[in-house]
């Protein structure tokens, strides 16, 4: 084994954990979509405590993806469309998150550490299925998928772009919708 080959295996659990705690972040919206009680609600908020973590598996993503690029004897560069545009969806992923993403959590969290147990509340089910939280974080994983994609398959620009676009554009739809149901 040699040391490309170690960085790629590191990359690929990087992206493995990604999606594992996107899973379980999606998952635990999902089920408190039908929460009937405070106590349910405050048993699914736990995963959100995780999200985090997404910030220090992006810059590792970052990191192992220029170390292979300096490790793939010039056969790939930063100007290769599948690494250009991988690079853009990390930096989107990096400043979503907190400027986003962890704005909303924070009002659900704050929201449901002041609710009495009982029923949920009418406050508490609009703030747990608002659709920007919704929306923005499936459109984050699809564009991680589109990254995903294109990194394997290493299409030309225009596709490498589209491919981006429209796999974050059908995230977003489905997180919409998802919020709605």
């Amino acid at each position: 084994m040699q040391g490309y080959d170690v960085v790629l295996f590191l990359h690929l659990v990087a992206v493995l954990a990604a999606f594992f705690l996107s899973g379980a972040l999606h998952t635990s919206e999902y089920l408190m979509q039908g929460a009937t009680t405070m106590a349910e609600v405050r048993r699914l908020i736990r995963p959100a405590k995780l999200a985090p973590l997404f910030a220090p598996i992006v810059i590792a993503l970052f990191a192992l993806g220029i170390a292979l690029l300096g490790m793939s004897h010039k056969a790939y560069d930063a100007g290769d469309p599948f690494v250009w545009t991988g690079m853009v969806v990390l930096v989107l992923l990096l400043l979503d998150g907190p400027l986003v993403m962890a704005r909303y959590g924070k009002r659900l969290e704050t929201l449901v550490e002041a609710t009495p147990d009982g029923s949920v509340p009418d406050a508490v089910r609009a703030q747990a299925t608002s659709t920007v939280p919704w929306a923005v974080g499936h459109a984050n994983t699809f564009a991680a998928l589109a990254v995903v994609l294109n990194m394997t398959a290493k299409p030309s620009t225009t596709y490498c772009v589209l491919i981006v676009v429209v796999g974050t554009a059908i995230g977003a739809a489905l997180g919409s919708a998802l919020s709605k149901r």
